[in-house]
C-alpha cells in the first residue's frame, strides 16, 4: 500500500472534509444509527467505488492510497484429453 496524500493535496483534502462531516453528523445525532466506526468505513467504501481508495493512518480516517490493479478472478480451465503425450 503506497500512500499518495501527499501527491494530491487538493483530493486529500476533500476526502479529509467529506470524513469530518460524516463524523459531524453521527456525533450531533445520537438517534442515527451507524456508530463511528460505521458511518467511517461507510465513507471509505463509497471513496473507494468512486475512485479514490483510501487507508486509516493514525489520527485520520483515510489517507488517499495508490489502487491496487485488478485482479482477474477467472479460472482457466485445462482441456488435457486432446493433447498429444
Amino acid at each position: 500500500m503506497k500512500f499518495i496524500d501527499d501527491q494530491k493535496p487538493e483530493q486529500q483534502k476533500l476526502i479529509n472534509i467529506m470524513f469530518e462531516m460524516v463524523y459531524r453528523i453521527t456525533q450531533d445525532r445520537p438517534d442515527w444509527r451507524p456508530d463511528r466506526d460505521e458511518a467511517m468505513a461507510w465513507v471509505a467504501y463509497n471513496l473507494k467505488e468512486c475512485g479514490f481508495p483510501t487507508a486509516p493512518v493514525g489520527m485520520s480516517w483515510g489517507c488517499l492510497i495508490e489502487p491496487e490493479p485488478e485482479k482477474d478472478n477467472r479460472r482457466i480451465r485445462i482441456d488435457i484429453a486432446g493433447r498429444p503425450e
